[in-house]
């Protein structure tokens, strides 16, 4: 079991915690504590350096006999081996102040200690082991002391006078020998290699925890004890300086625990309320030590201990205060961590207090036996004194919990045990003793072979019932909440629904800790955590609370990193994670909080207040109670959510089978929606339900499938906007999913506009609709529940739902677009029939018109033709379909003007899906209810000459014109231009056909009238009539070239007034060698002049003519006549006048030339008639005469 306490998570310990939140602060800066931390090693590194060259140093000289005070007193120094010390053998005994040696005096005042510490190693340096001394010393008597005065002719060498002023006066000579080994290795070996480990586990401890108080102060005792330990030996024999130094470190070894205690294993609770707290062990520690520097120098030599005594008292004052915290922490403690620190702590201190058991032996064995079982010095108990600090060392780094409590019920018994065979040792060996009347050493071989069969016999029993009574009495709360615990387990076999499951647990709570209240948290579907009521069995329900805790809560991320009790100790600070939470978590009054952890993520958890005994506080076997509970918990809900996750998951996969299968059996894209959102609302609440679809052309959106509260809102749908700032805007434009918990509020942040939406949703969900590489649009849910998010899993079905319904409106868009290319190329196919097959303009161009709306499904269409009659390239509507059409046929839109007006230009198709943001569209062109969205207009070419225009508008759905439309309806109008031009040809042969049969009847006609006259001026009037009627002049004359030089006499004039005879004209006799005719005559070819004002050589002769025909008339190769035609008024005269003219002058010019001879014969008829008559009347000849004259 493990338990969290408010200290803190983040460090290996609970103390850690403390540190990093509190202390760490308290010791700021931090940084110059730890560089204090790195000189303070040093100096002991280079103490320790100077130790052993001191300790080799003195070693190689002649031992003295005794070891000497820094006072030059005698020390309390015995041999350890049998190797015995001369000086001792003399007779010196500890206290004793040496004055003199071989008559050479130390120093002239008994205080002056530098002096005498000087002289006594001059003289020893100059001596050699062998040596003889004379030692004088002063020995000190009083009330009983003057035992201490030995004769030397008794015990040794010692020669005292009487005793004056309360010392004696005493002498000793002794040969000199070297130090023992034995006794250098315990009385220096031993310490230094203490101090050496007690030097290199402050080093590791401060590189593995160099940013932790508490690492930083165990460091520090360390190195405190190791300088202690190292120069230990200093201090009985070279009397180096460095005994300030030493005194000094271990002056602050009480100081250094006495704030351990205050911060370890968890920080005291009176340092919340007085930070400043902790630097008081120390403030205390700093009189002490310079008192200890002032003892340096004692009024008597006899006093040398005096200095480091104080110190020792005040080490062991910070020894006991760690007893008593971590005795006080350990009845508090709520953690396991927190426990065994304590535990590891206390049995180091236990160890380290082994010397004192030892010399309470040594001295009931001396007082009855007269001698000591072991030799005991200072120097050889330092082993014991490295055991506090490494338990402090791994308490702090508690890489891993230990059974500490198990550990102890060990120790205690196998205490109990050697106690136990000491006693039953010592008794067995009594009684031999007194019943055979002899005295029976304990060393006897008859008595130890005797006491290893019994122990061989009668040990393991002894010890296995020992340990389950000490078990009983030690374990008993824990076993009794152990029983508790297997009796739930076994209880949980049975119950595998979630409800029935945390009633047990309720249940189990109310009847051993019994808290005032108990609210229990599972994870909902939405993601966040709420309080569930539960029957608890006394109750209609257990208790409840309405908060809920979203999934990224401090609570849920504390026990989410943590795998025990978090417990909220009075008195202390919170985590950090909670203190976010900490106004809503006192609604609920926690005093512990378990975490119901799962295999991937955190199911529920418990918050468990304070007991129903108002002591206000659990133990730390109630919470280890709670943690075996909420771990056999943790898994039955699982168990229970995994079960009814499967059962979900069945009806997920149903759904995605369902809407999988969709495209199989479903090919309308209307019933694929619904189909969608049905099987969408089996598995996620959807009190809206949207589909937006994107149009890659233009990035604009439009409202697929638009259903809120259960109805769908068909006049809503196909609605566009563009992309935007809006949530389906962005989650198409990012590709990701998208949750919010307020939509208002979500899209007032983004400055985006509800629009059609209910402004009653408030959780919302999109996620995009990718087929392939595209993104098809979104698809989004909502919720009229507040402060209720849609969860985690609900996204990923909705996600896994998304990706099979855009797999499947992908294909029913590809079916549908197939489907209707079908149709668009059939019926392409059949209007290419058609249009093959009409010769009507009028009709084929309605018929291209209706045919390209109805292929394309738009809503309106025109078909526009370029106006050739005056070459200006305009436009006029020929056909119009859809509202307003009739009105618009006829209408010229000037060249280049508008859309229309770009594609004749360009010759190439525009596609504008958004006509009124289009700057090249010029509006409507007439005024109505009509609105144009959406043109897709292309160019009628034949040949590489664009002819018109076909426009389509506004399709049937709302949707947008492609460019697949665009060729499609680019294919249609080149063969719809084809079949323009075919009718057109063959419209215009017919016309030309029609024409000339009718011109060939008119020429009948007129050879009709001209063949029954033989007058001139008849046949002039005829041909010049009919000149008239079938063209565009409206004056002429017909005249014939008579005389020489050639004039024109004119036989026929129409609309001729005299006024309006040409320069040069004498009546109707017109000239011939100037102006157009001049150059009729010239040429013999006729002429058109279309405007008679840029003719250089054209006399005005009519007045307001715009355009005159000059046609010769030849017969038998000669010029017999001229044709004048004019035209005053538009139409001016053109090239079919001009042809017509030219047949009917080829027709007239023979009737003209018969005319003419006809003219001549009448001429030559009458004048032989009348020279007949004149010769006949003159001569009076008679007839046969003349006849023969006229033979």
């Amino acid at each position: 079991m493990s338990v969290v306490t408010n200290t803190g998570k983040d460090s290996p310990s609970t103390a850690s915690a403390e540190v990093r939140t509190g202390a760490a602060s308290l010791l700021n800066p931090q940084q110059l504590w730890l560089r204090l931390m790195y000189v303070e090693a040093a100096v002991a590194v280079i103490a320790f350096i100077v130790y052993f060259v001191l300790a080799l140093n003195w070693y190689g000289q002649a031992f003295f006999g005794t070891t000497v005070a820094y006072t030059i007193a005698v020390d309390a120094g015995v041999p350890t081996g049998s190797v015995h010390w001369p000086g001792l053998d003399a007779g010196l005994l500890p206290g004793d102040n040496i004055l003199s040696i071989n008559g050479q005096a130390l120093a002239a005042s008994p205080t002056d200690y530098s002096t005498a510490r000087q002289n006594f190693h001059d003289v020893m340096s100059r001596l050699q082991p062998g040596d003889t001394v004379d030692v004088e010393f002063s020995r000190a008597v009083g009330d009983g002391a003057s035992s201490n005065i030995v004769p030397a002719s008794t015990v040794s060498t010692t020669v005292c006078r009487p005793p004056e002023n309360g010392a004696a006066q005493c002498s000793a000579q002794y040969t000199l020998g070297s130090f023992p080994t034995n006794d250098f290795l315990a009385f220096f070996v031993v310490p230094f290699v203490s101090g050496l480990i007690l030097l290199a586990a402050g080093i590791a401890l401060l590189y593995l925890r160099p940013n932790l108080a508490i690492a930083r102060l165990v460091s520090l005792l360390c190195f405190l004890l190791a300088v202690f330990c190292g120069g230990i030996f200093d201090v009985g024999t070279s009397h180096s300086p460095m005994i300030v130094l030493w005194l000094l470190h271990f002056a602050f070894v009480g100081g250094t625990m006495l704030t351990i205690s205050l911060l370890f294993p968890a920080k005291s609770p009176l340092l919340y309320r007085f930070p400043k707290l902790v630097y008081a062990p120390y403030a205390v520690n700093i009189p002490i030590a310079l008192a200890a520097l002032m003892l340096l120098n004692p009024s008597v030599p006899q006093q040398h201990s005096a200095a480091w005594e104080i110190a020792a008292y005040f080490a062991m004052l910070g020894l006991l205060s760690i007893v008593l915290s971590l005795g006080r922490q350990r009845t508090l403690a709520t953690s396991p961590i927190s426990r065994d620190q304590n535990n590891v702590v206390l049995l180091g201190i236990a160890l380290s207090v082994t010397p004192v058991l030892v010399w309470l032996i040594n001295n009931i064995v001396e007082n009855l036996r007269g001698y000591q079982l072991v030799t005991l010095t200072i120097e050889l108990t330092t082993p014991f004194l490295i055991v506090l600090p490494l338990s402090l060392i791994y308490a702090v780094l508690e890489y891993r919990t230990i059974d500490s409590d198990r550990l102890i019920s060990r120790s205690i018994s196998y205490a109990i045990m050697l106690v136990a065979l000491v006693i039953g040792y010592f008794l067995m060996v009594f009684s031999l003793s007194l019943i055979t009347g002899e005295l029976i050493g304990a060393n006897n071989p008859f008595m130890i072979g005797l006491m290893i069969a019994v122990i061989a016999a009668l040990f393991l029993p002894i010890r296995t019932h020992l340990q389950q009574r000490i078990d009983a009495i030690y374990f008993r709360t824990r076993r009794s909440y152990q029983n508790r615990s297997e009796a739930f387990a076994a209880e949980l076999t049975r119950l595998s629904e979630l409800e029935p499951i945390l009633s047990a647990l309720h249940k189990e709570l109310d009847e051993t800790i019994e808290p005032t209240h108990t609210h229990i948290f599972l994870r909902q579907s939405a993601g966040d955590y709420a309080a569930l009521p539960i029957a608890n069995g006394k109750a209609p329900t257990a208790d409840t609370t309405d908060l809920r805790f979203s999934a990224d809560s401090g609570v849920v991320e504390l026990l989410n990193s943590s795998e025990s009790v978090v417990y909220l100790e009075s008195g202390r600070p919170w985590p950090i994670e909670l203190r976010s939470e900490r106004a809503r978590l006192m609604i609920l009054q926690p005093l512990a909080l378990a975490g119901l952890g799962g295999s991937s993520q955190l199911n529920g958890f418990i918050i468990i207040g304070p007991p129903r005994s108002g002591e206000g506080r659990y133990g730390y076997e109630e919470l280890r109670f709670i943690d075996n509970l909420t771990n056999q918990i943790a898994v039955a809900v699982e168990r229970a959510q995994v079960v009814g996750s499967l059962e979900n998951r069945v009806r997920e996969l149903d759904v995605l089978s369902q809407v999988g299968q969709a495209v199989n059996f479903t090919l309308e894209f209307d019933d694929l929606l619904e189909l969608i959102n049905a099987q969408t609302s089996k598995l996620i609440r959807a009190d809206y339900f949207y589909i937006v679809l994107r149009e890659p052309a233009n990035d604009q959106l439009y409202f697929a499938f638009f259903l809120e509260n259960d109805e769908r809102y068909t006049d809503k749908e196909n609605r566009r906007w563009d992309l935007g700032s809006d949530l389906f805007s962005e989650v198409i434009r990012t590709t990701e999913p998208l949750r919010v918990l307020d939509f208002a509020s979500a899209m007032t942040q983004r400055h985006a506009k509800i629009g059609a939406m209910s402004e009653s949703i408030h959780a919302w969900m999109g996620v995009p609709l990718i087929a392939g590489q595209r993104t098809l649009g979104i698809m989004a849910v909502g919720s009229t529940e507040t402060e209720k998010a849609y969860a985690d899993d609900q996204m990923k079905i909705f996600l896994d739902i998304s990706s099979l319904a855009a797999t499947s409106l992908d294909k029913a868009r590809l079916f549908a677009e197939t489907n209707l290319r079908a149709r668009q190329l059939g019926a392409l196919n059949d209007v290419s029939r058609r249009l093959a097959s009409e010769l009507d303009v009028e009709k084929l161009l309605e018929l291209i018109t209706n045919s390209a709306t109805d292929i394309l499904e738009a809503g309106a269409g025109s078909l526009l033709l370029t106006v050739d009659d005056d070459n200006s390239g305009d436009l006029e509507f020929k056909v119009v379909t859809g509202e307003a059409g009739h009105d618009l046929i006829g209408v010229r839109l000037p060249a280049g003007r508008g859309l229309v007006g770009e594609v004749a230009k360009r010759g190439k198709h525009v596609i504008v899906n958004e006509a009124a943001k289009d700057p090249r569209w010029g509006g409507e062109v007439t005024k109505g209810g009509f609105q144009t969205d959406a043109i897709l207009a292309v160019p009628l070419m034949t040949k590489g000459r664009v002819i018109g225009v076909l426009e389509v508008l506004n399709r049937r759905d709302g949707g947008l014109f492609t460019e697949d439309d665009a060729s499609l309806l680019t294919t249609f109008a080149g063969q719809a231009a084809v079949a323009i031009e075919n009718a057109r040809l063959f419209q215009m042969t017919d016309f030309q056909l029609t024409a000339r049969v009718s011109e060939l009847q008119t020429l009948e006609r007129i050879d009709v009238e001209l063949n029954r006259s033989l007058d001139l001026g008849k046949v002039a009037e005829i041909t010049l009539r009919w000149a008239l009627s079938q063209s565009n002049a409206t004056v002429g004359a017909l005249g014939v070239v008579i005389g020489e030089p050639p004039v024109l006499q004119i036989v026929h004039a129409v609309g001729y007034e005299p006024e309006d005879f040409p320069d040069g004209a004498q009546g109707m006799i017109w000239p011939i060698d100037r102006g157009i005719v001049s150059r009729v005559i010239r040429t013999r070819q006729p002429d058109l002049v279309p405007d008679v004002k840029i003719d250089p050589v054209y006399i005005p002769s009519k007045r307001g003519s715009l355009s005159q025909i000059t046609v010769p008339m030849l017969s038998g190769g000669e010029i017999n006549a001229v044709l004048i035609l004019e035209a005053t008024r538009q139409p001016r005269l053109n090239l079919l006048d001009l042809a017509f003219v030219q047949r009917l002058a080829e027709h007239a010019s023979v009737s003209i030339a018969n005319a003419q001879l006809y003219d001549e014969l009448t001429r030559a008829n009458n004048s032989k008639s009348e020279f007949v008559s004149f010769v006949a009347h003159e001569l009076k000849n008679p007839l046969t005469s003349i006849m023969g004259y006229a033979d």
